[in-house]
């Protein structure tokens, strides 16, 4: 389980970094094929992680310029606080990585039929 979370992970982020941010959950996806049993998961939590690490590099290589956009990005959501932008970019990430984990885990169980 812990390969399938660092292949889910170290994927995850080359595909964000390389060919942007919908193409990370790829990594899920193959995280869910590694681990059938606990795919979504494992898919979820290395999908997060990897987007949990992109947002801290951007506050460490740029931190007045992400703390302005996490609070632009905010206010245009209704005037919320601005780590509510954080928040909610990693509950996307949770939903797609459980969703791609879940895709991944459940070829695997039909291949295996």
């Amino acid at each position: 389980m812990k390969r399938a979370y660092l292949v889910g992970l170290v994927l995850s982020l080359i595909l964000h970094v390389t060919l942007g941010w919908m193409w990370s959950v790829v990594g899920a996806i193959v995280a869910g094929l590694m681990a059938p049993r606990l795919g979504a998961l494992v898919g979820a939590t290395s999908l997060v992680a990897a987007w949990g690490f992109l947002v801290i590099f951007s506050f460490v290589v740029a931190p007045g310029e992400t703390s302005e956009m996490t609070r632009v990005v905010a206010e245009m959501l209704g005037n919320l606080p601005a780590p509510v932008t954080v928040g909610a970019t990693l509950f996307m990430a949770a939903l797609l990585g459980v969703t791609g984990g879940w895709l991944g885990s459940a070829v695997r169980s039909m291949n295996k039929k």
